[in-house]
């Protein structure tokens, strides 16, 4: 049986320009992972060799494949990139990270999971996979990209709460609620006051545009946060 296959993925193999050493490397695979590669056409036979080559591993490349061949088509191509980003693999978290982005409900949550997963601040914090999660679960793409937002700011990072911030965004209801809230979860002053986390909540419980506009410039008013009036201000 492996002897057919082979003849199969030989005659495969000789269409797509491979160096000789990665055809040999691909052939003396696991047979399940063979006859996965002979059922595939041509497109997907290349992306699938990619991760192979990536991979090594016959257990790693199973699930590696399975997970992209289960994905949707609208998310395909963020699962592939994920599965195949060499800086991602180093981390050891690319099959877990790929498992998230499986799990997206909406394009734009596997959009925003993909970009916190390839910060370089969220990685050195290790805070890469937890950050995509919360992502996965915003219900709007306004909440997403917001979320997004707050998980990438570097005044959040260092702040030590993107994680937390990222999770108030998620549960506004309008985007102005989130926009506005954004601005105070990221703003250094409000950060260090610590006040930054209970503002947002006093924001996303505005009933009208101007009043959250209102609160964010009372919050990030630094006579206001000096005075240690940010807090109660925003609330009237």
């Amino acid at each position: 049986m492996k002897k057919e296959l082979l003849n199969i993925l030989i005659n495969k193999l000789e269409k797509t320009n491979l160096p000789i050493d990665d055809v040999e490397f691909v052939l003396s695979k696991d047979e399940k992972i063979l006859k996965k590669l002979a059922l595939l056409d041509k497109e997907l036979l290349n992306v699938v060799i990619n991760i192979i080559l990536v991979y090594k591993d016959d257990r790693d490349i199973i699930t590696a494949i399975e997970l992209l061949t289960n994905a949707r088509e609208d998310i395909v191509r963020y699962v592939y990139l994920v599965l195949t980003n060499k800086d991602l693999k180093e981390t050891g978290k690319t099959l877990s990270a790929a498992r998230i982005i499986n799990e997206s409900k909406e394009e734009y949550n596997a959009k925003y999971a993909y970009r916190v997963l390839f910060n370089k601040d969220l990685i050195k914090a290790g805070k890469t996979l937890s950050a995509a999660r919360t992502i996965n679960e915003s219900k709007e793409e306004y909440n997403a990209y917001y979320a997004y937002a707050v998980l990438t700011s570097k005044n959040a990072i260092e702040g030590g709460m993107p994680l937390f911030g990222a999770k108030i965004i998620n549960e506004s209801k309008y985007e102005y609620n989130a926009k506005c809230a954004y601005i105070v979860l990221t703003n250094k002053d409000a950060i260090e006051a610590r006040i930054a986390l209970d503002g947002a909540r006093i924001i996303n419980e505005s009933k009208y545009e101007y009043n959250a506009r209102y609160a964010y410039k009372v919050l990030t008013n630094k006579d206001a946060i000096e005075a240690r009036i940010a807090l109660a201000g925003a609330e009237i």
